[in-house]
């Protein structure tokens, strides 16, 4: 797992002008959903919703990280999901 948060952190501080593999609309006409790159399994998405958002499916576990403005410092917001595969 910390090695997706490393990876995570790397993508932001050197993949936002990167261009994606694929892009793909959502439901949502004004977003639309990028596909960085895949490695062993992992896929790594960004879209913009007033600020880029990256995360990772890693089977089944899902991690979002945005960076939030706060001052002169940014701080790097994690969360995780985990897919148990039931609907609730």
């Amino acid at each position: 797992m910390s090695k997706v948060l490393l990876g995570l952190s790397l993508i932001v501080l050197f993949s936002c002008s990167e261009r994606p593999i694929s892009v793909s609309q959502t439901n949502n006409p004004a977003i639309n959903l990028q596909l960085l790159f895949e490695n062993d399994g992992c896929k790594v998405y960004r879209f913009y919703d007033d600020r880029a958002i990256y995360y990772t499916d890693c089977r089944g576990e899902v991690q979002t990280q945005h960076a939030e403005p706060a001052g002169k410092t940014v701080i790097i917001k994690n969360d995780t999901t985990l897919n148990t595969g039931r609907n609730f």
